[in-house]
C-alpha cells in the first residue's frame, strides 16, 4: 500500500464506528458484576451466612432478566466465539487471557452458589474450561441450590446446558443422576437440557420432566436399551413432548440397533435424532462387526422400516405399510444413502448430513460400492430429495485420507444443480483432486444464507472489470473458509472476489489449517473487504512480515469498515525466528488493542484460539 493511499484515508474512525457512551444499564451491570466477582474471590465467601445475605440482597434488588444477564456475562457461553474464542474449545483448557475464563476455571461452583436461583431462566457451562477437580462441586452446587431449605420451584428455568463431556466427566454420573432427579421435581418447565454424560437412571428422571423438548448427552455410561425405554414409555412426558434427541452412544455391549429401531417407531413426534454418529472411531484394522460396535442412526432408520414392513406382512395386512416418522433432519454416517427410503418414511425431512470413509468400501469391510455417491446422484429419487433440502452437510472421504473421493467437477455440477432451495451448505474435503468453482455455487443456490467450506480448494476469478450479476448473492450472510491454504496462496484476489460477489455478508471467517508456513494476508488485501457495508464479524490471518513494522497501517485499514464490530486475528508465520516469536504476537495484539481504544473504536479485538492456543496459556 502506497504512502499516498494511506494519507488519503480517514484520519479517524467515522462517528458511526466509534463507541457510544455506555447506557446506565450497562454501567450498572459492570459495577454489579465486579462487586460480585470480588465477593466470590474473597475470604468472606467462606462464611455461609455471607453467601445467604448476598443471594438475598441481589434477588430482592434485581429482576429475573437482569440476574440471568449478569450470570451469562460472568460465565462465557460456548456459542459466543467472537467474544471468547476459547469458550467452545474441544480440548481441556485453562485460559488466562480472559478474567471471565479464570473465574470459571477455578471458581465456577462459587459462581453458581451465589448467582443461581429460581429467578434464572438459562444456564450454560462448558466443562472443558473448568478444573477437573471442580466437576463434582459444580454439579453439586446446582443440586444444592435447588434443594436447599426452604425449597422452592424453579418455574423460570427453561434451558440448562452443561456440555464438554469427556472421560473425566464419566466419574460424576452419580451427581448427574441426582441433578436430573432434582430437575424433575423442581424445574418442570425446562425445555432444553444438555448433559455431559447420561445413564438409564438419569433418562428415567428426564422422561418425567413435563415440558422437555430437547435432550442432548455428550456421553453415556451405565446405559442400555432400558434408558430408551424410559424415554418412550407410554406414561412418560418425553414420549409425546421430546422433539430433539442426541445421545453419545459409542460402544455398549448390550445396546443394539434393533432396540433403537423399536424406540424410533414409538417416538412419533421426534424431529431430530442421532447417536452422535460423526464422533465415531475411524476404520478398525480387523474389520470386525461384533456386538458392541457403534450403532449408526441411518442403520436404525432402515431397520425400523424393515421391521414395520415385516410386522405388517405377519399380520396379513394387504398393501404397502411403511414406517412413518416426523423427522426433519438425519445424519448418514459410513453408510450409502438410499434417497427413496427418506422419501417414503421421512417425507418432511429437509436437513441432511452425509459423512463416510472410503476405506469401508474395500475388503475386509465391503459395506458399500466406492462409487455409491456418484451413482446415487444420477437417480431420480436424489433429484426429488435434493430439491426439498434447506440444509446440506457433506464430509467427503478426502477429509480423512489422501487420494480418496473428493467431489470431482463433474459430480460437483450434478450435486449442485438441484439445490435451488438450499439455505445452508457445508462441504468438507471437496475439491482435493481439482478446485471447485466458488462463484457458481452462489448461482446454483440463490437462497443460500450460510456457506461453510473446510479443506476445500476453490477457484475464484482474477478479472473484476466486469462482474457477472448472475453469480452475485444478495442472500448470503455468513461465509466460512477454513482449513485450506493452497487457494489462499494461489488467489491474491480472493478477498476482492468475496467483496464483489457476496455484498450482503455480515459474518466472514477465513482461517487456514495452520498459520505455520503461511505468509498471511497483506493490509491491501484486507482493505478489499471494506466495501462490505454490512460486515460485522471478521476473522482473518494477517501477515507478520507486512505488519510488524507498520502496525498503524492496520488501524487505517480498519477505519474503512463501516459496520465492523468483532475482529479475530491470527498471524501468518514463516519459519524465520522473528516470525514465530510468541512475544511478537502478544506485543502486536496489545498495540492494536490500545490503538483501537485510543480512537474509541467500537471493535472487539480477539486472537484466534485455534491458530495460537499457547497464547491463551497452557493446556491442562
Amino acid at each position: 500500500m502506497q504512502f499516498q493511499e494511506i494519507m488519503s484515508m480517514d484520519p479517524m474512525f467515522p462517528p458511526r464506528a466509534r463507541k457510544c457512551a455506555s447506557s446506565l444499564y450497562t454501567c450498572a451491570k459492570k459495577v454489579s458484576t465486579r462487586l460480585l466477582v470480588q465477593f466470590i474471590n474473597s475470604s468472606m465467601y467462606e462464611r455461609e451466612q455471607s453467601v445467604r445475605k448476598v443471594r438475598k440482597y441481589i434477588r430482592q434488588s434485581l429482576p429475573a432478566v437482569i440476574l440471568t444477564d449478569i450470570l451469562s456475562s460472568m460465565v462465557p457461553v460456548p456459542s459466543d466465539k467472537w467474544r471468547f474464542p476459547c469458550a467452545a474449545t474441544l480440548d481441556r483448557l485453562h485460559c488466562k487471557m480472559h478474567p471471565e475464563c479464570e473465574l470459571v476455571y477455578g471458581r465456577l461452583d462459587r459462581v453458581i452458589r451465589v448467582m443461581f436461583s429460581e429467578d434464572i431462566s438459562q444456564v450454560s457451562i462448558n466443562l472443558k474450561t473448568v478444573n477437573i477437580d471442580l466437576y463434582k462441586q459444580v454439579i453439586a452446587s446446582l443440586t444444592g441450590v435447588m434443594t436447599k431449605l426452604p425449597s422452592r420451584p424453579f418455574p423460570l428455568l427453561t434451558s440448562l446446558v452443561v456440555c464438554g463431556g469427556s472421560v473425566h466427566s464419566d466419574d460424576i454420573i452419580t451427581r448427574i443422576e441426582e441433578l436430573c432427579e432434582v430437575l424433575k421435581d423442581f424445574a418442570g418447565n425446562i425445555e432444553n437440557l444438555h448433559l455431559p454424560v447420561a445413564s438409564n437412571l438419569s433418562l428415567r428422571s428426564v422422561s418425567d420432566i413435563r415440558r422437555i423438548r430437547s435432550l442432548r448427552a455428550d456421553r453415556t455410561k451405565a446405559f442400555n436399551k432400558r434408558g430408551l425405554y424410559h424415554l418412550c414409555h407410554p406414561e412418560s412426558h418425553s414420549r409425546a413432548g421430546l422433539q430433539v434427541l442426541h445421545l453419545g452412544v459409542f460402544k455398549h455391549t448390550h445396546f443394539e440397533k434393533q432396540d433403537v429401531a423399536e424406540f424410533l417407531k414409538c417416538m412419533k413426534n421426534l424431529l431430530e435424532f442421532s447417536l452422535l454418529d460423526s464422533d465415531r472411531a475411524l476404520v478398525r484394522l480387523d474389520g470386525s462387526c461384533t456386538p458392541g460396535d457403534k450403532v449408526l442412526t441411518y442403520s436404525v432408520f432402515k431397520r425400523a422400516m424393515r421391521d414395520t414392513e415385516e410386522s405388517a406382512s405377519i399380520r396379513g395386512q394387504i398393501g404397502p405399510h411403511l414406517l412413518a416418522t416426523n423427522l426433519r433432519a438425519m445424519s448418514v454416517v459410513d453408510r450409502s444413502l438410499k434417497p427413496h427410503y427418506i422419501l417414503e418414511s421421512a417425507s418432511l425431512l429437509h436437513r441432511l448430513s452425509i459423512d463416510w470413509q472410503q476405506e469401508l468400501s474395500f475388503p475386509p469391510f465391503n459395506r458399500f460400492k466406492s462409487t455409491w455417491f456418484t451413482d446415487m446422484m444420477k437417480g431420480q429419487s436424489w433429484v426429488t430429495l435434493s430439491k426439498r433440502l434447506t440444509r446440506l452437510d457433506i464430509t467427503f472421504p478426502a477429509a480423512y485420507s489422501i487420494n480418496s473421493y473428493s467431489l470431482p467437477l463433474e459430480d460437483y455440477t450434478r450435486l449442485m444443480q438441484n439445490l435451488a432451495n438450499l439455505e445452508e451448505l457445508r462441504l468438507v474435503g471437496a475439491g482435493q483432486g481439482g478446485p471447485i468453482p466458488l462463484m457458481p455455487t452462489l448461482q446454483y443456490c440463490p437462497k443460500l444464507r450460510d456457506l461453510v467450506l473446510e479443506k476445500c480448494p476453490v477457484h475464484v476469478p482474477d478479472n473484476y472489470e466486469v462482474v457477472d450479476q448472475r453469480f452475485v448473492s444478495h442472500s448470503l450472510k455468513r461465509f466460512f473458509y477454513l482449513g485450506e491454504m493452497s487457494s489462499l496462496l494461489v488467489h491474491d484476489f480472493m478477498m476482492r472476489g468475496i467483496s464483489h460477489y457476496m455484498p450482503a455478508l455480515t459474518e466472514l471467517e477465513i482461517q487456514p489449517q495452520t498459520v505455520l508456513g503461511y505468509c498471511g494476508l497483506r493490509p491491501d488485501q484486507v482493505l478489499e473487504l471494506s466495501s462490505l457495508m454490512h460486515l460485522e464479524k471478521l476473522s482473518l490471518p494477517l501477515s507478520i512480515r507486512e505488519c510488524i513494522m507498520n502496525l498503524p497501517q492496520i488501524i487505517f485499514v480498519l477505519r474503512e469498515f463501516p459496520s465492523l464490530r468483532f475482529l479475530t486475528l491470527s498471524w501468518g508465520m514463516w519459519c524465520e525466528s522473528y516470525d514465530i516469536s510468541r512475544g511478537k504476537i502478544s506485543y502486536m495484539m496489545a498495540w492494536l488493542f490500545n490503538a483501537l481504544g485510543a480512537e474509541n473504536a467500537n471493535i472487539h479485538l480477539e486472537l484466534s484460539y485455534k491458530q495460537h492456543p499457547r497464547e491463551f496459556c497452557n493446556f491442562v
